[in-house]
């Protein structure tokens, strides 16, 4: 029976499919001949608005018929219903709706308002009804107002757009004008214009619901129970085939409506003319609020672009957003939120960023446009834990991406990209630390860097970092590695190939500044033994007090006075080093006059020293291949530049000087001089292995340092109006933002450094936003070698702590109350057992009329054992990935839950357990972050009391508090 079965379904099907061609339902309003378009049933469920149908309908066979009959035999087409009355899905009306449009009654009054009369797709010319439409991406919207257009249009197939609108729905466009009238409910019919759009139909092949018991009958069968149990699965599954490939048609059919209406509305000229006069952004934020600004928040639907551009938005002021988003149609934080975690990036070497940056890389079809430089650097954040549950795990920690260590972290590391020759930048690497960074790790991570650029076709010619010990350290170390070193190699080799390690420029001189407020500079200029003093720029900057004009109007106090100078800004060291305050200077020493104040003619040496340094600045940090009227050391680096004889004139003078201290009564070593003749050397050995080998025709040498990292510092610290101080997490949100947005943020004048000239990211990672890729895989759970201490479990409590962990027992037994209400057993085995004992605090939180959860004593006694181990486990294992599932595995051997659980449920117990420790950890976290900004004097009052704390992390917590105590009361 089996294969007539198949048989006979297969010709049903065919059957059926070929009569639905052949016969589709008409419409029923009088003089709408439409069989094609999208057609409604009769609302016979509300009995009112389906009288109200056939009122407005008025056709005379409906009389007679009842609802039932009318729900099955007749359809009303989609033409006859206002715009604003129609929804998406399979039902495609509001509830209350009902038809307005082309009626009879209508007809009567204006002959011209007629429905359109489509009889068959294989008429050579069909009369279509425009409908205006506003395209926003691969969306629209018809209008409010539809009418009959007098123009013959040929129904041709358009093999880049498929099947287009229903024989009901043709394009009419607008500008943004009619857009106006539409939203105002304003008729914008004399705007319209009549512009014929092809149209290509296809007869839509559906198996209705009502059809299919002609399958049973096929077999003489009336019922599915009548079949086999192969016939049976079958036949179901013809039927679920059926209602998928309805479903699809109809999906199918939208997409194709909505993507001919937007390719038809992007061609007209007033839409052309908007896109001339704005940039994308302000055009896709316009057609987002022609878009949405009418619906429903849960039914307002964004691009990919949309969202980014609300995200940068959000980051720039929270404030703001919420501001915004009352005025505009905006995505909601919840949206956003959910944007940023398709992108799994994480601390250390992350697949998500390489493997799509292999892909750009192969875009770049000059080979020198993959040279590029690595930049390193860390930035001070807070130290904040916060516990994720989708990973189970606790942000806050050291973490390296393949190793995690039970440390607060307080200081991130990123490492940088930057193109050498075209202008493009990308943070590839990101790493938390517990204070400043190991030698021996961060030598690990730039080894582990190049190699991964290496294999996405990048070529490292060059690293750049400021002059921290660790860097100082990793980059000697890195060179020294090299054992078949030559003297024809200056920098380090990885995987064959030679780095060279160059410091940051801004870096060097703010060095140099440093040591000269509180040291004098000794050097040889044109064989004369030079001094310069800083005392001689504080004469300089009084000497102009007593009037109102200034000599030198840049220089303020945070210039010039010690006291007041912020060490780590570079702008307010190259403002004193400039031409203008050395030249002045030079001039001003020479005068002879008696004023007061006035500058000693030893003065010269210090301008000397400051026309030097203004030069050397200029000649390390070119941005422009033509170099600038008066600057021509500012400039590329080329051939004929100059640079390079002016660099070997700089390394004999830089040899010859040497820092004097007062307080050693002796020259001391400078770091700062050390390095920078090294860079220098750097520049030097780049232009002739770049230059004369023919790679380049020139080098900007402000490629070669680090203010596109320090800018993008910058822009993780705007966000959120100033958050100077981010915790982990908002650092990686952050980071996140700023390469999906191609690192569109605000540039501060108060920013330790120029705005760099690298405009965007080489690869800004929206790939994953639009798809699912598997970069993430599951972490193993980890197995846990702690010992958990016997006395744990013999701890004596308090009163108020007993009372503290029966309430919270009962909130607890709270929460998965919905799990045992429906079994007697489960509910006998969180309840059981209960006494008034330590009941105070249940019974003290109590309101009138109501009743807290008064749990059993044994789950209270499991529940206090659970916690003991918890917050002994905590501090020792928080680093650990699953932590949820590591805690739970190292407790449930000294634990025992049978007696919770019944024969039927032998699950509740472990849904509490696990239930129990996210809240827990939880918690504790938040214990931690309130220890370390110091707004828990219990801690601090315990602690003074009893040293012998058994959490080694708060501890941790509250030195932490301490340390950042003293730094803040230093300043």
């Amino acid at each position: 029976m089996f294969p007539a079965f198949l048989i006979a379904v297969s010709v049903v099907l065919f059957k059926n499919m070929e009569q639905q061609q052949r016969t589709p339902k008409k419409c029923c309003v009088p003089q709408c001949n439409n069989k094609w378009g999208k057609k409604h049933r009769f609302p016979v469920k509300n009995a009112e608005l389906c009288k109200l149908w056939k009122d407005k309908i008025s056709n005379p066979a409906l009389a007679s018929l009842s609802d039932e009959a009318i729900y099955k035999s007749y359809r009303v087409c989609d033409v006859h219903f206002r715009e604003d009355v129609k929804t998406g899905g399979k039902r495609g009306l509001l509830p209350f709706a009902y038809p307005t449009l082309f009626l009879s009654t209508d007809a009567d009054a204006n002959t011209e308002n007629v429905a359109p009369n489509i009889e068959d797709e294989t008429h050579a010319e069909v009369f279509v009804e425009p409908a205006r439409v506003i395209a926003v991406g691969t969306s629209c919207f018809s209008s409010l107002y539809q009418f009959k257009s007098p123009v013959p249009v040929k129904a041709a197939s358009n093999p880049n757009i498929g099947a287009s609108c229903s024989s009901d729905a043709s394009i009419q466009m607008i500008g943004m004008d009619s857009i106006m009238s539409v939203r105002q409910g304003v008729t914008a019919q004399n705007t319209l214009k009549n512009i014929p759009a092809k149209l290509h139909r296809k007869k839509a092949v559906t198996l209705r619901a009502e059809k299919r018991g002609s399958l049973l009958k096929e077999v003489n069968v009336t019922r599915q129970n009548q079949l086999t149990v192969q016939a049976k699965h079958f036949y179901r599954k013809v039927v679920q085939q059926a209602k998928q490939m309805q479903y699809l048609e109809k999906k199918l059919k939208g997409y194709q409506e909505r993507l001919a209406a937007a390719e038809a509305l992007n061609r007209h000229p007033d839409f052309q003319l908007l896109m001339k006069y704005v940039n994308t952004p302000t055009y896709n934020f316009i057609m987002a609020q022609v878009k949405n600004q009418l619906l429903t928040p849960k039914r307002r639907r964004y691009t990919i672009e949309q969202k980014i551009l609300a995200l940068t938005l959000l980051k720039a002021s929270s404030k703001g957003y919420r501001l915004l988003s009352k005025l505009f149609a905006l995505p909601s934080r919840v949206t956003l939120r959910k944007l940023l975690q398709k992108l799994p990036l994480k601390a250390g070497l992350n697949k998500s960023i390489f493997t799509p940056l292999k892909d750009a890389v192969v875009s770049l079809k000059v080979p020198e446009d993959r040279y590029c430089i690595l930049l390193f650097d860390e930035m001070a954040i807070d130290t904040n834990l916060q516990y994720k549950p989708n990973d189970d795990c606790i942000e806050g920690v050291e973490d390296f991406g393949d190793s995690r260590t039970p440390k607060l972290a307080n200081t991130v590391n990123v490492f940088m990209l930057k193109g050498a020759r075209r202008t493009w930048k990308q943070p590839i690497v990101f790493t938390f630390t517990s204070g400043p960074i190991k030698q021996t790790k961060l030598k690990e991570l730039i080894v582990a860097v190049i190699k991964e650029c290496d294999k996405v076709g990048l070529q490292i010619i060059a690293t750049v970092c400021d002059q921290g010990s660790a860097n100082q350290a990793t980059i000697h170390s890195l060179i020294n590695d090299n054992t078949n070193r030559t003297n024809s190699t200056f920098g380090f080799i990885v995987d064959g190939k030679e780095r060279i390690p160059l410091f940051d420029t801004p870096h060097l001189f703010k060095g140099l500044r440093n040591n000269l407020l509180t040291k004098n500079l000794h050097f040889v200029w044109k064989d004369i033994n030079m001094v310069a003093k800083w005392e001689h720029i504080k004469q300089l900057y009084y000497l102009d007090t007593a009037d109102d004009t200034r000599l030198c109007n840049k220089l303020t106090d945070s210039h010039v006075l010690p006291e007041k100078i912020n060490k780590m800004k570079v702008s307010s060291c190259t403002q004193v080093f400039s031409h203008r305050v050395g030249s002045l200077m030079k001039r001003i020493s020479r005068w002879d006059t008696r004023d007061e104040p006035n500058l000693p003619v030893s003065a010269s040496e210090t301008a000397e020293f400051i026309l030097f340094a203004d030069k050397l600045f200029d000649s390390l940090n070119g941005t422009t291949c033509k170099a600038p009227v008066g600057k021509p050391l500012k400039g590329g680096v080329s051939a004929s530049s100059g640079h390079v004889e002016f660099w070997y004139e700089a390394l004999q003078i830089l040899d010859s000087m040497k820092f004097y201290s007062d307080q050693k009564n002796g020259f001391v070593a400078n770091p700062s001089l050390r390095n920078l003749k090294h860079t220098i050397r750097g520049f030097i050995y780049l232009q002739q292995k770049l230059l004369n080998e023919g790679s380049f025709s020139f080098l900007l040498p402000r490629s070669f340092n680090q203010d596109a990292l320090e800018n993008f510092f910058g822009s993780v610290r705007s966000h959120g109006i100033r958050n100077i101080n981010p915790s982990v997490h908002h650092f990686i949100t952050s980071f996140k933002t700023l390469i999906i947005n191609n690192f569109m943020s605000s540039h501060s004048m108060g920013q330790n450094c120029e705005e760099d000239v690298h405009v965007g990211a080489l690869d800004t990672l929206r790939l994953c936003l639009e798809k699912d890729h598997p970069f993430t895989a599951n972490v193993p759970v980890e197995a846990v070698h702690v010992e958990l201490p016997a006395y744990l479990s013999h701890m004596k409590k308090s009163r108020v702590a007993r009372g503290t962990i029966k309430y919270f027992t009962g909130y607890m037994v709270r929460k998965i109350k919905k799990n045992i209400n429906h079994c007697e057993a489960c509910k006998n085995n969180f309840y059981a057992g209960y006494t008034s004992q330590d009941n105070d605090v249940i019974e003290a939180s109590e309101y009138a009329g109501c009743q807290l959860v008064r749990p059993g004593d044994y789950i209270t006694y499991v529940t206090n054992e659970i916690l003991s181990y918890i917050f002994y486990l905590l501090p020792r294992i928080c680093h650990v990935n699953n932590i949820s599932m590591c805690i739970y595995n190292a407790i449930l051997p000294k634990v025992s839950l049978a007696p919770l659980n019944c024969p039927q449920h032998d699950t509740v117990s472990v849904t509490y357990v696990k239930l129990l420790i996210r809240v827990i950890i939880h918690f504790w976290c938040k214990q931690i972050n309130r220890i370390a900004k110091g707004k828990d004097a219990k801690f601090i009052t315990l602690y003074n009391a009893n040293r012998n704390v058994l959490d080694p992390l708060k501890i941790a917590a509250h030195q932490r508090f301490l340390n950042n105590s003293k730094r803040f009361r230093k300043k």
